[in-house]
């Protein structure tokens, strides 16, 4: 009921906003129209005639929103940029608001990117393929909006995805119902691998794995060190606890899948139905 009251209000300003730039609404809706075209989002009408983008030796032909830096494909404001680092592919997103915005950078697989379903792949740089020791140095989570600044896209992961806990625990855990502790010894990941935690020697590492662990869901003698995101569904055997810090590794490696949905074009189109209920 709040959000009709309040589309009622915004609604009813509106011939407020033309008596005062002093044009008729079909005028502005025909020119903001013939500006962006079809509002309908086609991925088959936004390829480019321009050459392929090219990084790390691999041309892709990228369509909006998507873009290198420096290239001036998409429209202005409209537009999701990578850049190009060491011949990888980077997607920098920033979550929350100022002053406490944080801004993280991912990997992309280019070819991952599913203009339909508007998805692609990214991958964090922490974690390496071949190496279990590697741990993921982005914090994601299905609880945030991600977003690049001055740009009307907002991107989020999977919100049925789950959470890994890496903790460091003063006496062993066992466990073998939720939530499950994994030791992570087995690839070298040991307490003292978490260094800004400084644990003593001795300690045990685990990564707690569910598919919703809360602060209560920790033992007593354990100190948090991480979360990470984690689809739980493509991990064997989770319930029966029957699965190794090599499996979630390799999940890990795997990367996220990332949604992203802009409001420009919202917007547009709402324009654009409303142009054509007044000619």
């Amino acid at each position: 009921m709040l959000h009709l009251q309040i589309l009622a209000v915004v609604f009813s300003l509106i011939p407020i906003f033309f008596f005062v730039l002093a044009i008729t609404p079909s005028t502005f809706f025909g020119e903001h129209c013939r500006r962006y075209g079809d509002p309908t989002f086609n991925s088959k009408n936004t390829s480019s005639d321009r050459r392929p983008s090219t990084c790390g030796g691999t041309d892709i032909n990228l369509k909006c929103p998507f873009q290198f830096s420096g290239d001036d494909l998409c429209p202005e404001h409209d537009v999701i940029e990578f850049s190009c680092e060491n011949n990888r592919s980077v997607l920098s997103l920033s979550v929350g608001s100022y002053p406490e915005m944080q801004q993280y950078n991912f990997s992309v697989e280019l070819n991952s990117i599913d203009y339909e379903q508007r998805t692609l792949r990214i991958f964090d740089p922490g974690v390496q393929k071949n190496n279990c020791s590697t741990l993921p140095v982005n914090p994601l989570s299905p609880d945030d909006d991600y977003y690049q600044p001055d740009a009307g896209y907002e991107m989020e992961i999977d919100p049925d995805t789950g959470s890994l806990v890496f903790v460091s625990c003063k006496n062993p855990v066992k466990s073998k119902y939720h939530p499950l502790y994994v030791d992570t010894a087995c690839c070298n990941v040991t307490a003292n691998h978490f260094s800004k935690m400084k644990a003593p020697p001795g300690y045990y590492s685990y990564v707690v794995v569910g598919e919703s662990v809360v602060a209560s869901d920790i033992e007593e003698s354990c100190t948090i060190y991480k979360t990470a995101a984690v689809d739980l569904r493509c991990l064997p055997n989770v319930t029966a606890g029957d699965i190794s810090f090599q499996d979630i590794h390799n999940l890990l490696s795997n990367g996220h899948e990332l949604k992203w949905h802009g409001g420009l074009e919202i917007r547009r189109s709402l324009f654009c139905i409303y142009r054509g209920m007044i000619q």
